[in-house]
């Protein structure tokens, strides 16, 4: 996939309402706003994408500062802002910037614990505002951007729509307006977008995603999470094919695995990732039947 095409999938994985921007008042980051991309949650883990909540973030409402290539830039600027954004004093690639919500990638070498995130327009930075840092702190993709509702969970064989192959989420069919749904059964092969899922092998440069523009080479396609998650459907745990980060994104997780036996059919069945004593929140779903 080519990388403009990748990074407009991941706004759509995580972009939620935004904004943009001249010159301008101090920015400020919201007491416990910065949240897991994914889950929304405020526990954040290193390498994956975080969301910041704040007012003067950029300048003017209505317009979008983004990334538009890999690997991701430092800063954010047009002819009215400059934009960047720290923790621990360390540089944050940065996704999108907006008058109230930016979104960056929290740098791999970032440690657990309590870190300071410091938001800077145009030379003027934000008080250094707490935020929270663990090395697991799984999240699902979700439909409506939240953390809550239907995941982003694909079955891994494409269905053909109007002539062409297409990815198919796992839920109700015609449940997700302009995209194909078909229910997941037993036996399929499904995949997941996620994050918090920890450290790789091989590791990866901040930024940075695993995929170059001229394509994939078998060692950046096997990143894989140095410890082993498990997936639950319904309260069954599914075999889990593949874990580590999807091939063209910055900061985002795949989780493959196969759909067991006796997981319960219906239109909302609860999914859930567990690593590291964390789990994912409760509340996201796939059809099953």
């Amino acid at each position: 996939m080519a990388k403009n095409r990748g990074m407009k999938l991941v706004r759509v994985l995580m972009l939620a309402g935004v904004v943009a921007g001249t010159v301008a008042a101090q920015p400020t980051v919201n007491a416990g706003g910065v949240l897991n991309g994914a889950s929304y949650s405020t526990t954040n883990p290193p390498g994956s994408l975080i969301v910041i909540f704040g007012t003067n973030m950029a300048s003017n409402a209505g317009v979008l500062l983004s990334a538009s290539s890999t690997p991701l830039s430092m800063k954010l600027q047009n002819s009215s802002d400059t934009i960047s954004v720290t923790i621990n004093d360390k540089p944050a690639p940065m996704y999108y910037a907006s008058t109230t919500q930016t979104s960056v990638q929290l740098p791999w070498g970032i440690s657990d614990g309590n870190a300071n995130i410091v938001v800077t327009r145009n030379g003027t930075a934000s008080a250094p505002q707490q935020m929270q840092v663990a090395q697991f702190s799984p999240g699902i993709f979700t439909v409506t951007q939240n953390g809550q509702g239907m995941a982003l969970a694909f079955n891994a064989i494409p269905i053909t729509v109007n002539g062409k192959p297409a990815l198919a989420i796992a839920q109700p069919a015609g449940s997700v307006p302009g995209l194909p749904t078909v229910p997941a059964k037993v036996g399929d092969h499904m995949f997941v977008y996620c994050t918090g899922l920890g450290a790789v092998t091989p590791a990866i440069a901040d930024g940075a995603a695993p995929c170059a523009l001229s394509g994939c080479k078998t060692s950046d396609v096997q990143r894989k999470t140095t410890t082993q998650p498990q997936v639950m459907i319904g309260g069954v745990s599914a075999p889990v094919e593949f874990s580590g980060l999807a091939p063209q994104f910055v900061g985002v997780y795949q989780l493959n695995f196969k759909v067991p036996s006796g997981v319960p059919t219906g239109n909302a069945v609860p999914i859930q990732i567990q690593i590291g004593g964390a789990s994912s929140r409760a509340g996201v779903t796939i059809a099953v039947q």
